[in-house]
């Protein structure tokens, strides 16, 4: 009988012992996952974004451009628009963080007007055709994000090329229209507003008294 009562009790320890250490070990792996996100907040950028970040114009040519004349850096966007060919661009124009944002996403939300004009010109020449409405992980394109961001000029850029989508909806359902009305970027409702209405054979003014 006691052997019993002495199995029954090592029976019950190990399973209790499992329990906890299962909770600890879920916990622990919990908390590993945390601090591999903060890290990857801050270290898994490529280096081409590192520099659009940073603002670094001349690590952000060497990176982006490999063999071109070193004449042509200062003007690559004409220099691409001239229908060079056989120019070697680095891919990293397509590569993506952890958040699955592009370099044009990361210079759109920060405003690098030049960075943003060269990094389109590359992508017209080298990317598929919808390129332009890539999304990163939380379904937003370039689009969103430069209106978020209240960057107008570029949202403007962004706006004249050929196959954008003004429509698109991010994850949670917002459309660049929506983001221009929920962060209060007005010149920019009224721009999409009269794009759409264009769209749908409306042309009146979002401010029209009409």
């Amino acid at each position: 009988m006691k052997f019993y009562i002495s199995f029954a009790t090592f029976i019950t320890t190990v399973l209790l012992s499992s329990i906890v250490f299962g909770v600890t070990s879920k916990t622990f792996s919990f908390n590993q996952t945390i601090v591999s996100e903060k890290v990857n907040l801050n270290t898994r950028d490529t280096p081409l974004m590192d520099a659009i970040k940073r603002n670094d114009v001349d690590t952000f040519n060497t990176l982006m451009y490999t063999g071109i004349p070193e004449t042509s850096k200062s003007n690559i966007v004409a220099f691409l628009k001239n229908g060079y060919r056989n120019i070697k661009i680095s891919l990293a124009i397509e590569e993506r963080n952890d958040f699955d944002n592009t370099p044009l996403m990361i210079a759109c939300a920060l405003g690098r007007i030049e960075m943003v004009e060269q990094l389109i010109a590359a992508h017209n020449k080298l990317s598929d055709n919808d390129w332009i409405n890539w999304t990163n992980g939380r379904g937003s394109t370039a689009l969103h994000i430069a209106i978020r961001n209240k960057q107008n000029e570029i949202s403007n850029i962004l706006l004249e090329q050929e196959g954008i989508d003004i429509e698109i909806e991010n994850s949670i359902g917002d459309t660049p229209f929506i983001e221009a009305i929920e962060t209060g970027n007005y010149a920019m409702v009224e721009i999409i507003y009269n794009r759409l209405s264009s769209m749908k054979g409306d042309g009146a003014s979002i401010w029209s008294s009409n």
